[in-house]
């Protein structure tokens, strides 16, 4: 017997899916009586017990069982805001099941209902637990679907809690295209999460838990936790040091800027699990005759060219540096030495966010001149005949939006641009020719930590019971 598991708004059959949902207009989606489901199933008499409840601890999240009455494939949907998501139909044995689905918002009911090809088997409802009080959430300023990069469907980003102090336990969340909060995770207190990511692999997240800017232990403390949506703990990875930034590497060891307060190196995780210091910024400041503070804000590595992109605020400069060796390639800014900008008054300065993008192009947000009060987006091709910086874009210039501290700007597969302005806390996403189709606003005064694009949740989910 084949079994077809629909979570739906519709009273129609439902088909498997990849899990995926296709985003249309915008909503205020579903009803928001808060709440916890009824539970109840009509299945006509009560065989297939099927139940969706929220979460325990992730209120957003529903667990859907049911009683398998033969071997067969199932598969879950749920309808919102007029669209349907599936996940992947999975084969199953008779007896209790379960599964998780993320992507309702907070607050929200939907209906579910249980299917064979032969028709509707049970249906009940559930209402995802109210959203936390503390838990900030986003205005939506603009929004124009219809120019939308279709890559984006969430959002995760991280942000400290409201109405408490910076160093109180920061919320790490994702939104939907609504701006509505559909999963929060919050920290522990006296630690900073501000460049949560998704794996390399994206199955797992990774949630930095900083202690450099809180108990003032010079990041003694700093880990990264490896983890699933439901909470499940896959890894601890001790991060003495850590103060800001980190990346992962494609085999799933870690990097990040190490500091002791005078210099700052590049610290890799080995496969032993020890740390190792492959380059410092205070021996490459003396080696080419300066001395100065040294204190990053953006470490990423990239695969291609098997090298990192180390940004420090402090001296205004990018480092590209060998994985391998630890050689400094080049170095882009304002130290001597470095690549020059072509124009000149594109300049960076105060960069956050630096990568390469898929083009081979480098990206940053960056103040729009040294002593200038607007946040901008540029993007350079190398010149590496002429060593300069060759502006190709920017994107911000007479908007009149400036986030003092963080921040960075992502390019999207579409070919839009994701805009985050850090202390500003705003998220703005902007097409080539620079109108802006969206545009979040979670209010001041708050910091907005690292956002990333997110196409699905499911992958991010601990496999079905």
């Amino acid at each position: 017997m084949i079994l077809l598991l629909a979570l739906a708004c519709t009273s129609g059959g439902p088909g498997p899916g990849d899990g995926n949902r296709s985003d249309g207009g915008a909503s205020d989606g579903g009803a928001t009586d808060g709440g916890a489901t009824d539970g109840g199933a009509t299945d006509g008499g009560g065989a297939l017990a099927l139940t969706a409840t929220p979460h325990e601890r992730y209120g957003s999240l529903l667990v859907v069982t049911w009683q398998q009455p033969g071997d067969g494939v199932a598969w879950l949907a749920w309808t919102l805001d007029g669209e349907q998501a599936t996940t992947a139909p999975l084969p199953r044995l008779p007896g209790p099941q379960q599964q998780l689905l993320a992507g309702v918002p907070y607050a929200t009911t939907v209906a579910v209902e249980l299917w064979s090809p032969d028709g509707l088997l049970a249906s009940t409802t559930a209402t995802t637990a109210d959203l936390p009080a503390d838990l900030p959430v986003p205005s939506v300023l603009a929004s124009q679907p219809a120019s939308w990069d279709p890559s984006l469907r969430y959002v995760l980003l991280s942000t400290p809690p409201l109405g408490a102090a910076w160093s109180d336990a920061w919320w790490t969340s994702i939104v939907d295209r609504q701006g509505r909060v559909v999963w929060a995770h919050q920290g522990p207190r006296q630690r900073i999460s501000m460049h949560v990511q998704p794996a390399v692999d994206g199955r797992t997240l990774l949630l930095d838990e900083n202690s450099y800017w809180t108990t003032f232990d010079g990041g003694a403390q700093s880990v990264v936790q490896r983890m699933k949506l439901d909470g499940t703990l896959v890894e601890t990875v001790a991060a003495p040091g850590l103060h800001h930034a980190f990346t992962e590497l494609p085999d799933g060891r870690l990097a990040w800027g190490a500091t002791d307060d005078r210099d700052e190196t590049l610290a890799v995780e080995q496969a032993d699990g020890s740390t190792a210091a492959i380059w410092s910024c205070d021996s490459f400041l003396a080696s080419i005759g300066e001395s100065g503070y040294c204190g990053s804000n953006t470490l990423r590595y990239d695969a291609d060219r098997d090298s990192y992109l180390f940004s420090f605020y402090s001296v205004e400069t990018v480092f590209e540096i060998d994985a391998t060796t630890g050689q400094t390639l080049r170095w882009f800014g304002h130290l001597d030495g470095s690549y020059a900008f072509d124009p000149p008054d594109s300049a960076f300065w105060w960069q956050h966010g630096s990568h390469w993008t898929e083009a081979g192009t480098l990206l940053l947000s960056s103040k729009d001149q040294q002593r200038g009060e607007e946040t901008v987006v540029r993007e350079y091709q190398v010149d590496e005949d002429r060593q300069a910086l060759v502006e190709l874009w920017s994107f911000g210039e007479g908007q009149g939006v400036y986030g003092s501290e963080m921040g960075e700007a992502w390019r999207l597969p579409g070919g839009n641009t994701l805009h985050n302005y850090g202390s500003t806390a705003r998220l703005r996403e902007v097409t080539p020719d620079g109108q802006v189709v969206w545009d979040l606003d979670w209010g001041s005064p708050l910091y907005l930590g690292r956002t990333t694009a997110l196409q699905s949740l499911d992958p991010l989910l601990p496999d079905p019971g």
